[in-house]
């Protein structure tokens, strides 16, 4: 049923009945192997196995129990939470409100500091953290934010609490975000997740960035545009003003001559009152995209 013959080579070896005697005569009486198989539905599923070997004593003979049990979910979740912790969460812990204890369960391998399972007092390393990471002017911001009346008010009031604030690692700014849950409200246990948001506060921070300067941009051109139609408003204006004068005089006028005169000069007005309308239609069709 093993999933590769390296797989069942590992299995036969471990349950050697040889070995487990030399085994137990050199002093161990426990056992465990995790290897991966096939389950009865052709899937692929990882077993543990467990043997408690011991001596009878009438006989003298050596026996062992075998324990089997299906781990497939646990080792999932470890693989999961493994990759989790490398590419995204700095560190998993818990915070114990009652002691005002601290302690890691799962960290990414760029943490060095703070030992798994290692409880710590949560108020002195919030200071040391606080004091080498945190820039000048964030101290007593994030003091605050951090601390552990804070966190319980927060999740009372939300069923989840959340601080993102700033952090110098190796004279770089990072971004990072600390996450805090309710995992048992009866004991006094707060799940704590951090996790490393720089990448996603810079795209923000290039999202905002676009659209402050798309904003601007379109404010340049609604003045621009506020501007040509002033404009335009005026100039066409002049030419039209011209028209309907020209074209008064020319009703009141009696001599052939200077009524011809009149009219060429509507005429010019009218040639360059056209050339501004088409100069606003061209500018209508350039901004519509034909």
């Amino acid at each position: 049923m093993a999933v590769s013959k390296e797989e069942s080579e590992k299995v036969r070896n471990f349950l050697d009945r040889k070995r487990l005697i030399h085994m137990y005569e050199e002093g161990r009486s426990s056992f465990e192997l995790e290897y991966k198989r096939h389950n009865s539905a052709g899937e692929c599923a990882w077993i543990s196995f467990l043997i408690k070997v011991f001596r009878v004593p009438h006989t003298d003979e050596v026996e062992c129990f075998i324990y089997t049990y299906d781990i497939t979910e646990q080792i999932q979740n470890d693989i999961i939470m493994g990759m989790i912790a490398d590419r995204e969460f700095d560190f998993i812990g818990l915070l114990y409100v009652k002691s005002g204890m601290f302690e890691i369960v799962k960290k990414s391998n760029r943490l060095k500091s703070l030992k798994i399972k290692k409880k710590y007092s949560y108020r002195e390393c919030m200071y040391h953290f606080c004091k080498k990471y945190i820039p000048e002017n964030e101290k007593d911001q994030f003091d605050q934010a951090t601390s552990l009346d804070e966190i319980v008010n927060g999740i009372r009031c939300n069923n989840r609490y959340t601080v993102t604030y700033k952090c110098i690692e190796t004279r770089e700014t990072r971004c990072k975000q600390t996450d805090y849950f309710s995992l048992d409200a009866s004991a006094g246990i707060i799940l704590v997740v951090r996790t490393d948001v720089t990448s996603t506060y810079e795209k923000d921070l290039k999202q905002i960035r676009e659209i402050r300067d798309a904003k601007k941009e379109a404010d340049r051109a609604n003045q621009a545009k506020s501007m040509f139609i002033s404009n335009m408003s005026h100039d066409m204006r002049t030419p039209l003003n011209g028209i309907l004068g020209y074209a008064d005089i020319a009703l009141r006028e009696k001599n052939a001559d200077s009524m011809q005169e009149y009219i060429e000069k509507i005429k010019i007005s009218g040639k360059f009152l056209l050339s501004l309308i088409n100069d606003t239609l061209e500018l209508s069709r350039i901004e519509s995209g034909k």
